[in-house]
């Protein structure tokens, strides 16, 4: 019969290995029996394999240390069994709440009792994971990301760099129920022994650059307790035009070659920090996350005074140690310096929302020449002052809108950026020179949040500042304020004055934008605009004739004519 045949065939496999004096690991025993029942056409029935077949010798899933293999039981009584294939190096290992960082291929052994068959389908030597498809390390959280107590019971027994085998039975592993992977569909039967062969590259440790040239080990319990903190959302970093708030030691060979001696603000992006640890604090630091040990191979310890002056011999790596405090944001808002934001240190919720235009701020402003010069705007508390509304020289009120409730900051402006609000303002004189402001806000309010009629006032200040704008034929700055003020009403629909404030705005901007035509986008986009007015009021003449002019230029001639058609029978009575 079948049954008999695959029964006398296994058991020729294993006295021709015998005879040979050949150990058959696991993979080549099952390979074998599956090459030889398809050739006869079988399926093999749930068999027991012997466990020197299965195991090398001697090695007793339940219990017994396995030494005679190599095998060294971890938990005493043979649920996790260990073998070393390669030795670590030191002392250290990983433990509870660790990043480690790992290579390894995942087997199912066989069956607790030692069968490789379940359900008449071979499950033995079958792989369900492995991180060598990815080709890149895998990573886990010894104590959040682990699935099975055996793997987390073999991570810990590495040190760094060490190769081993393990074998976890079914009870440290997943049991009597078993496992079925959803991303893979990969099934793990009731009570079956793992096997998992782990590479152990490193924990708490991240190469930044893939290259093995940026190396950081971290707190790890630092960093979690900022990642899992509700408050502060995901890790954030400072940009490399901002000011970090560090402190740095760097040594090579055991000697401290440079130091910050404590907490210092060091300006990011002028070549004042070696690249490497500016690329750290861009890209992976977090303010309350600790003390880094930074690796760095000599490419990056560049810094504008040059390799030499750091005292660093050419090609010998260097080791930091560094930890950031908290940084300052700073915003070149025409990127030329003449208005320059600097909002110092982050909030306690730093995705707060901007204090942007029309919205109301209760702020404490002080402002003053430049470089300790005389204070002609004493320290004042506004309250509900809305940004945008010209209660403050144009320049402080953008410097605002960079700036968070809770936030302090101060606000650097050349002469150029306040000159025009000279004779709006009782201390004008001022205005004339370069000028710093201290700003605090304290809390704010949203655009959304003021009344309608608070809305509608804003909408006007910006369309009347729009008009002085449009007379002095700065029509691109016009455009801009129309469109703040159309923002702030574009919702409401139910208002008399707040519709017909939107309609004027549709009708500026219409205007703007014939001034500043010159390609196609732009005609269409004054289309638009006529459109929004006309779905106002449809007898818009204003609306109508704009929207024939820029037909014309489409060469859209019918429409063209049509409306010059209607805005000549409209004429009479009909203006806005």
């Amino acid at each position: 019969s079948a049954p008999t045949t695959a029964v006398l065939l296994m058991s020729w496999i294993v006295s021709i290995s015998s005879f040979n004096n050949e150990f058959l690991s696991q993979g080549v025993f099952i390979r074998r029996l599956q090459l030889a029942s398809k050739s006869l056409h079988l399926q093999a029935p749930p068999v027991r394999v012997p466990e020197r077949i299965l195991y090398s010798r001697k090695l007793f899933l339940r219990g017994g240390s396995g030494n005679e293999a190599g095998y060294v039981d971890l938990t005493g009584d043979g649920g996790v069994l260990k073998m070393i294939i390669k030795h670590g190096v030191g002392d250290e290992r990983p433990s509870k709440g660790d990043d480690v960082f790992t290579r390894f291929n995942a087997t199912i052994a066989s069956l607790d009792n030692g069968e490789i068959i379940y359900n008449g389908t071979l499950v033995g030597g079958q792989p369900f994971d492995s991180s060598l498809r990815d080709e890149v390390p895998r990573a886990f959280n010894l104590g959040t990301d682990v699935s099975n107590k055996g793997w987390a019971i073999a991570l810990a027994s590495m040190r760094r760099g060490e190769r081993a085998a393990f074998l976890v039975r079914s009870d440290y592993a997943y049991g009597e129920s078993g496992r079925t992977f959803a991303g893979t569909g990969t099934t793990i039967p009731p009570n079956a022994t793992l096997r998992y062969e782990i590479e152990l590259l490193q924990w708490n440790e991240v190469d930044l650059l893939g290259d093995g040239k940026l190396l950081i080990k971290y707190d790890v319990h630092a960093l979690r307790r900022m990642q899992h903190d509700p408050m502060t959302g995901p890790p954030r970093h400072p940009s490399e035009s901002d000011e970090a708030i560090v402190s740095y030691e760097g040594r090579c060979g055991g000697k401290v070659f440079l130091s910050s001696d404590g907490f210092r603000t060091v300006p990011l992006g002028r070549g004042l920090l070696p690249a490497g640890l500016e690329y750290v604090l861009t890209h992976f630091a977090v303010k309350g996350g600790g003390r880094y040990t930074v690796t760095m191979a000599p490419e990056y310890l560049a810094q504008s005074a040059g390799h030499e002056a750091l005292g660093v011999p050419h090609g010998v790596p260097a080791e930091f140690d560094l930890e950031l405090k908290d940084w300052n944001e700073v915003h070149d808002r025409f990127l030329d310096g003449s208005l320059v934001v600097t909002g110092l240190g982050q909030t306690a919720d730093p995705y707060a929302a901007l204090c942007k235009d029309s919205g109301a701020v209760n702020a404490t402003i002080m402002g003053q020449g430049a470089n300790g010069g005389p204070v002609f705007f004493p320290t004042q508390r506004l309250s509900d002052l809305v940004v945008g509304n010209r209660d403050i020289p144009e320049a402080v009120e953008i410097g605002i809108s960079f700036l968070r409730p809770g936030q302090r900051g101060v606000i650097a402006v050349k002469k150029s950026r306040t000159e025009e609000d000279a004779g709006r303002f009782p201390y004008g004189e001022h205005l004339g020179r370069d000028s710093v402001w201290s700003v605090e806000i304290h809390s704010a309010k949203r655009p959304y949040q003021l009344s309608v009629d608070e809305r509608v006032k804003a909408a006007k200040i910006r369309k009347d500042w729009g008009n002085e704008l449009f007379n002095l034929g700065r029509y691109e700055d016009a455009l801009g304020k129309y469109e703040q003020g159309f923002q702030v009403v574009r919702y409401n629909k139910d208002h008399e004055d707040a519709v017909k404030t939107r309609l004027i705005l549709h009708l500026n901007k219409a205007a703007c934008l014939q001034k500043l035509a010159h390609r196609e986008e732009d005609w269409r986009a004054l289309v638009d605009e006529c459109n929004a007015a006309l779905a106002i009021r449809s007898s818009c003449v204003k609306a109508i004739f704009r929207r024939g002019q820029a037909y014309m230029a489409l060469n859209q001639t019918e429409e063209a004519a049509a409306d010059m058609r209607k805005a000549v029978d409209l004429e009479p009575g009909h203006g806005v």
